[in-house]
């Protein structure tokens, strides 16, 4: 197997084990102990393994039946670029939206560094907007602010 073939399937697994099933005891066999994760959760990057795994497990609280299917995955040096769709069963509180049992489905892009075998930094994109209004939500934005305060 190539470097770059050993890459994608680090990230595969990556994304059964610990995205797909939320096996957060697995999680350092994946993710390097210091690992910084920049994502739509939170305004700060995530640090380190204890913080990310809070954060997956927060992930599979909110969501049933969560599933990333890979589109696309390209390799460049120590970078993997992947495009996702997740899907899932929103259960339980996610970025101030309770639980709607209500299905849903995105895409996001994700850009995941390798060193020594594990994740070391990853950046993940995805529309949140979009993902809270699925569930039932009602994103505001400051002009829709603006327009309740008027009204």
């Amino acid at each position: 197997m190539t470097p770059e073939e050993q890459k994608k399937e680090l990230l595969r697994r990556y994304f059964r084990e610990i995205v797909d099933k939320g096996n957060l005891e697995a999680i350092p066999k994946f993710v390097s102990s210091d690992i910084v994760f920049w994502g739509p959760y939170s305004s700060e990057p995530i640090r380190g393994v204890k913080a990310f795994t809070e954060l997956i497990a927060m992930l599979h609280t909110a969501f049933d039946d969560f599933q990333v299917t890979e589109e696309e995955m390209i390799v460049e040096g120590d970078t993997v670029a992947t495009r996702w769709t997740a899907s899932g069963v929103h259960r339980g509180e996610f970025m101030g939206t309770g639980p709607s049992g209500e299905p849903f489905r995105f895409t996001g892009t994700g850009f995941y560094r390798i060193a020594a075998g594990k994740i070391v930094e990853a950046w993940s994109l995805n529309n949140s907007v979009e993902v809270i209004r699925q569930l039932g939500g009602a994103p505001t934005t400051g002009k829709a602010t603006t327009d309740a305060k008027e009204n």
